[in-house]
């Protein structure tokens, strides 16, 4: 029997066999790494849409929350401002000034002469005295000044951030004398004759949270008008107000001042 000659594969055979069998592997691998990535995309992705979602619902919540209070009636607004004074027990100016005993008048003219020794004796011992630029008081900001620091007022040299300035909200940095002459004592307070109790404050460029920052308190305007007429609307005017609140001593008590609020108004 005659054997036949088995026939080899070529060489260029094994060749394409070999390639081929590297290009599947080369597209399997392709497409598991490709199934991956999209899988982990589609992961970041629904993360960051979740992350958007929360972002909307909060943007929404926000926007419903200055809604409800935009709507609030301002004159329910007012009317709580009213009912938190002292004024509306003690209702007329005459019977507020006797309250105080003549001590506006007295820490007035005090101011007038820079005289803080002497008005220390008058600042409330607890809440000491808070300096404010504006009737936007800021109880958490405002330079607040003990009894014994009053006695040294005008040694402090260093730059004091006493609050931002309005119309572009730069920090006003000044030491405790520039402060005074700018912010205190800027007008002749002492001689005016438009001295008022709890009156309403004029709209400007804040609005006035000072019963709400001192709502038992008894506060004294004496305001200085460009043409001397509190009743002219259009008349530049400068205020300064000055707050006490009531200090209990044992049985003595007695309405020591707190807060001294700077407001103005130019055209």
């Amino acid at each position: 029997m005659k054997h036949e000659p088995s026939i080899e594969p070529s060489f260029f055979s094994k060749l394409v066999a070999i390639w081929g069998v590297i290009l599947v592997i080369i597209i399997g691998t392709a497409m598991i790494a490709g199934g991956q990535v999209y899988w982990w995309q589609k992961a970041v992705a629904r993360q960051e849409q979740q992350k958007l979602q929360q972002q909307i619902r909060d943007l929404q919540n926000e926007i419903q929350v200055l809604r409800t209070s935009a709507s609030v009636d301002n004159k329910e607004i007012q009317k709580a401002k009213v009912a938190a004074r002292p004024g509306k027990q003690l209702n007329n100016e005459t019977t507020l000034e006797n309250e105080l005993r003549g001590r506006g008048g007295k820490v007035i003219r005090l101011l007038s002469k820079g005289d803080f020794k002497s008005l220390a004796r008058y600042v409330h011992p607890v809440e000491g005295l808070r300096f404010s630029m504006s009737t936007a008081v800021d109880s958490k900001k405002d330079m607040v000044f003990s009894r014994s620091e009053l006695l040294h007022f005008f040694s402090y040299f260093r730059l004091y951030t006493w609050g931002y300035d309005e119309e572009n909200g730069t920090p006003v940095r000044l030491n405790s004398l520039d402060y005074y002459q700018s912010y205190v004592y800027d007008a002749p307070y002492a001689d005016t004759r438009e001295v008022s109790y709890h009156d309403a404050f004029d709209p400007g460029f804040t609005t006035s949270n000072c019963f709400e920052v001192y709502p038992h308190a008894i506060v004294v305007e004496y305001r200085v008008s460009e043409e001397g007429s509190k009743d002219n609307n259009n008349a530049n005017w400068r205020s300064i107000y000055l707050v006490f609140e009531k200090y209990q001593s044992g049985r003595d008590q007695s309405w020591l001042l707190s807060g001294i609020i700077h407001e103005e108004w130019t055209l």
